[in-house]
């Protein structure tokens, strides 16, 4: 069963936690870094639909160096949700008698610096006031569950990750609420490369602008 209500500094080494409460943003650039949203979105995706297949996740090494990184951001996730961050870059404010903002412009959510196209980096999950603010989403993933209780299901979804002919009946992961958890971790690894990418100019602006030209044609044709 998952334990509820359980105030999880009590149940975990302190070291654990001290290195990303000390700069959190330091955790989302090195999860961002080895996963940038398209590969997290896959890895995520695999691992899922592992439970439902007769084989285990194709490649385990992979997958537990995810978990592990997924682990760290969850952390850091928590800490951020406890800071004022309305002032930060990754937050689009709109002062009255501005224009709006065109949520479409790519310089909000892609980099420009791999080898993925913007719209692999759109988030597809996040609400409009999400993709505006989204350390909302910290918020809502710590309202459902505690810190303890994310880590929990994290380790019961490896394993069942790692296992073939997982059964998604019996066992600690009939406790788990696989849908719920989904949303969750695609809301978490957007949000955060939001706001990873949002802290800093892109690191390649001309990709970003070429790309933001590229597609302007193609909105021009649909509006006429």
């Amino acid at each position: 069963m998952l334990i509820s209500n359980l105030d999880f500094r009590g149940t975990l080494p302190q070291d654990v936690f001290a290195s990303t409460a000390e700069d959190p943003y330091k955790a989302v650039a090195i999860f961002c870094d080895m996963y940038p949203l398209p590969r997290a979105r896959g890895i995520l995706n695999g691992w899922f639909r592992s439970f439902v297949s007769t084989k285990p996740f194709k490649d385990p090494n992979d997958l537990l160096w995810f978990y592990e990184r997924l682990l760290n951001i969850m952390d850091a996730a928590y800490y951020l949700k406890e800071k004022d961050n309305s002032e930060c870059p990754s937050v689009l404010l709109i002062e009255k008698g501005e224009e709006a903002i065109n949520l479409m412009d790519a310089t909000l959510f892609f980099g420009g610096y791999d080898s993925y196209d913007a719209w692999d980096y759109f988030p597809r999950n996040l609400s409009k006031k999400e993709f505006k603010n989204p350390y909302k989403v910290f918020g809502r993933i710590f309202r459902t569950h505690t810190l303890f209780e994310w880590r929990n299901m994290l380790h019961i979804l490896l394993h069942a990750g790692l296992t073939p002919y997982t059964s998604l009946k019996g066992g600690d992961i009939e406790d788990v609420n696989i849908l719920q958890a989904k949303i969750a971790l695609d809301k978490l690894v957007e949000a955060v490369g939001l706001i990873d990418i949002r802290k800093t100019p892109p690191k390649n602006l001309q990709r970003v602008e070429n790309t933001m030209e590229a597609q302007e044609p193609e909105d021009k044709n649909q509006s006429a």
